[in-house]
This record gives structure tokens, C-alpha cells and sequence, in this order.
């Protein structure tokens, strides 16, 4: 038996409930990650006890590339003597990243396959993979979901297996070696061999120069770590899962909400961890709450009754005495108010007030926009179809797409507030005053905006 199939039946022999496993579907690419999977799996399936069979996706984005790559892994199971089924999917939405388009519909067609014929989905990734992985969750901004990488073993709702990744443990170069001594071939993507894709320009670039630079064992560092982040992930999970029901007060379809003395009385790591998951009882949506909005939520515990702050997807969470509030807002109204200068509104649907002063030099608190202009009034809305604004050069662009390059999202845009003099838009919150009326050196008026930074 060849060394790496010996290893990877060790792997199989540790691998928890795989005696339970009668059938393995192996998702084939057709690289070599895949193949050495496959074949490795063929000449080991009667010592194991399962049956092999293969699925093949198609997306079609490399046309005559990606039909040879599915010929390629139909005479390969022809040779084996496994059934293949191949899933072909449509086109995909141009927007948006395309490689998560791809994993996201992937997957999903791999599980209604695997769950229709009973099999457990195996795929191949591998160590190096998992460095790859960490690295960029780790640039991008990620807690210990992020960082616990690539699972060994996805489990549904119900604890089975769905899909096990048994070469986690293997270097890519061990892979390579072994087809080389099988003297089995296998397909390149092009699109791998392009670092204008980030995950290829850290496999291409970022992670050799780790290597050989810092830590030859880097790969193996960071999938332990990896491995360390999952174990501390399930911990936090699972003492979260006793303890929230001590932090919940109520919670129906329309809200959450929390006991502010019982949130204290946690460590502020726990802290973070139950507001994450109280947050997902009420909307599984905002499972990517951000970094920003879990210390916003922090900062409210220790606010005034009555403050609030607005986290994605259209809900909003309020102090209220001993209670933290997490609830869905309603659709938001259209307003516009008419501000004199000097003089101020107050808008009762966001509970905040926008006041616009003559400048005095004295008496200006230091978070106003400074104007160099003299208005009799101002008006004071929020955002329509089709308003025109500006970069800080001077350009003129849609509102829409000046909000789309912030990554404001949609269910806030409404809700922001937009100032205009006449009929220009002078200061949109959040984005910036514009630049031929803002004046910090000699300005005439001051506009703020009251608990919140402008």
C-alpha cells in the first residue's frame, strides 16, 4: 500500500461516525487535488467498506476548457468503474464576487444530490488550502467562526454528516508525489494560474514568500491555529447555548430582548458572543454582524436610556432602562423639513436633531461641518430616486453609486439624512460636505448633526 493511502486510512479510522458512512461521493474537478482523492479512495474502498461515487460540477465559465475538464473526469471514472453524475449550472449574476457565486451554487446543487441518493459528500481540500484560507480571513477581518477555516466535517441541523474533507491534513506536495507515483494525470484550471484572483495571488505570491522568508512549517502553524480556533469556537458556542436564556428576556418574531445587567456581569469576550447570538435568534440573516456593529452594541449597554444605534438589514437595538432592545424597524417614510438659519429640526422618526448655527468662533463645538456660505434656510430630507451628489474632487455621481462604493447598505440609505441649498445637495451623512461650499478656514455657517459624528 502506498504511504499516502496508508495515511489516509488512518485518517478515515479517526474519523468520528465514519462507520456509519456506506457511501462516499467524491466532488472531482478533474485537478489534482480531486484525482488523488478519487483514486486513492477506489483502491481503498473494500478495506473500508464504502462505496465510491463521483459528481461533477460544470459551470461552464471556461467553455471548451470546462467541457474537456468534464470529459476528462468521465473517462477517469470509466477507468475506475464509478457512476458519475455531472451538475451543469446557469449563468451566474454579474455583480457581486463571482467565487462565492460559484461555492455558494456549488454546494448547493452537491447537497440536493448527495441527500437524494443517501451519500455523504467528500471533498479534497487540503492544507494548504487551510493556510490559504486562514490568511485571508484573517486580512479581511475575521472572529474564531472565520478563523476556525476550512471544517473538517459539515453537520445539518440534525448532527449528520453531510460533508467530510479527509486530505485536510496533507500538504499539496504530498498530493502531487502521490499521482506521480501512481502515474495518474489530471487538469489545470487556467483560472488558477491568474494572481489577479486573491485566493491565487496568496497561494502564488504571499504564502512561498512566507515560507521561505519566516517559517517553513507556516502551513502546518496556521492549520493549528485553525485548528485551535474551532475548538475555542465550539466552547464559546456551547456555553453561550446554557447562558442565553439567563441573558433573553423575551423574544417573539419582531424583537429580542435582553437583560443589560446579566449581559455585565460576562467576560467582554462573552459579552460579544451572546449579543451575536441573541442578535441571530431574532434575525438569522445578520449572522455576519460585523466587528464595528458588535462594539456599537457594546458602547449602548453603557449609554443613556433611550439610545439607539442601527445595525444592517433593517433592525435597530435601544437602550431602555435595564433592557437592550433588538428590533425590526418598519419601512421608513419619506420626510423633508424646511431648517432656518439660524435654527434647527428635529426629525421625530430617527429621534435626532439637526441644528445649523451663524459660526462663531467661540462658541462652535468641534464635530460640525463647517460652510462658507449664506444661506436663509436649508432643507433637511432624506434620500430620492435619482439625486445627484459629488466625489470630495468635485464629480458629479448618482447618490446611488456614491452609497454603493461605502458599502452603505440598503435598509440604512432611507434613513440617512441628506441636506440641500436650493437645489444642490451640500452634505449627505456618512459620506462628506460638498467641497465647493464646505470652508474650514473661514466659514459662515455650521451645521450638525446631534449624537452623531459628522
Amino acid at each position: 500500500m502506498d504511504p499516502f493511502e496508508r495515511t489516509l486510512v488512518t485518517v478515515f479510522e479517526r474519523e468520528p461516525g465514519f462507520d456509519k458512512i456506506r457511501s462516499l461521493m467524491v466532488a472531482v474537478s478533474g485537478g489534482p487535488d480531486s484525482v488523488a482523492l478519487l483514486v486513492s479512495l477506489c483502491r481503498l474502498s473494500y478495506q473500508l467498506g464504502i462505496e465510491i461515487r463521483v459528481a461533477h460540477v460544470n459551470h461552464g465559465l471556461r467553455g471548451e476548457e470546462s467541457d474537456a475538464d468534464q470529459r476528462f473526469v468521465g473517462q477517469l471514472c470509466r477507468e475506475l468503474g464509478v457512476h458519475l453524475d455531472v451538475i451543469r449550472l446557469g449563468a451566474l449574476r454579474e455583480k457581486g464576487n463571482l467565487e462565492e457565486q460559484m461555492r455558494i451554487s456549488r454546494y448547493r446543487s452537491l447537497y440536493e444530490l448527495a441527500e437524494a441518493e443517501g451519500t455523504v459528500i467528500a471533498t479534497a481540500h487540503h492544507a494548504d488550502d487551510q493556510a490559504e484560507t486562514l490568511l485571508l480571513k484573517l486580512i479581511r477581518g475575521a472572529g474564531l467562526a472565520g478563523l476556525s477555516g476550512i471544517y473538517p466535517r459539515v453537520r445539518d441541523e440534525r448532527g449528520r454528516v453531510r460533508v467530510i474533507r479527509p486530505l485536510l491534513s496533507f500538504r499539496r506536495a504530498e498530493i502531487l508525489d502521490y499521482l506521480k507515483r501512481r502515474d495518474v494525470s489530471f487538469r489545470t484550471d487556467s483560472s488558477n494560474l491568474s494572481a489577479e484572483l486573491d485566493r491565487n495571488w496568496v497561494r502564488q505570491v504571499l504564502l512561498p514568500q512566507v515560507l521561505e522568508r519566516l517559517n517553513r512549517r507556516a502551513v502546518e502553524h496556521l492549520c493549528h491555529t485553525a485548528t485551535l480556533a474551532r475548538e475555542a469556537e465550539a466552547l464559546m458556542k456551547s456555553l453561550s447555548a446554557s447562558v442565553l436564556d439567563e441573558v433573553v428576556v423575551t423574544r417573539n418574531s419582531r424583537e429580542v430582548v435582553l437583560d443589560i445587567p446579566q449581559l455585565r456581569s460576562r467576560p467582554v469576550a462573552f459579552r460579544r458572543r451572546l449579543l451575536r447570538d441573541a442578535v441571530l435568534l431574532f434575525n438569522p440573516g445578520l449572522r455576519g454582524l460585523g466587528f464595528e456593529s458588535v462594539k456599537s452594541i457594546l458602547d449602548l449597554l453603557e449609554s443613556p436610556n433611550g439610545h439607539q444605534m442601527e445595525l444592517p438589514r433593517g433592525v435597530v437595538a435601544v437602550r431602555q432602562g435595564d433592557q437592550l432592545v433588538i428590533r425590526a424597524q418598519g419601512p421608513h417614510r419619506s420626510f423633508s423639513y424646511l431648517l432656518p438659519v439660524p435654527g434647527k429640526v428635529h426629525i421625530e422618526s430617527l429621534s435626532r436633531t439637526v441644528s445649523v448655527e451663524n459660526w462663531d468662533d467661540s462658541s462652535q463645538p468641534s464635530e460640525v461641518v463647517k460652510f462658507g456660505f449664506c444661506p436663509n434656510a436649508l432643507v433637511v430630507r432624506n434620500r430620492r430616486p435619482g439625486d445627484v451628489f459629488c466625489t470630495r474632487s468635485g464629480r458629479r455621481r448618482k447618490l446611488k453609486k456614491l452609497f454603493n462604493d461605502k458599502h452603505i447598505p440598503l435598509d440604512q440609505r432611507a434613513r440617512l439624512i441628506v441636506v440641500l441649498w436650493g437645489e444642490t445637495i451640500v452634505w449627505v451623512e456618512k459620506l462628506w460636505p460638498h467641497p465647493e461650499y464646505r470652508n474650514d478656514e473661514a466659514p459662515t455657517v455650521a451645521l450638525r448633526l446631534v449624537d452623531c459624528n459628522v
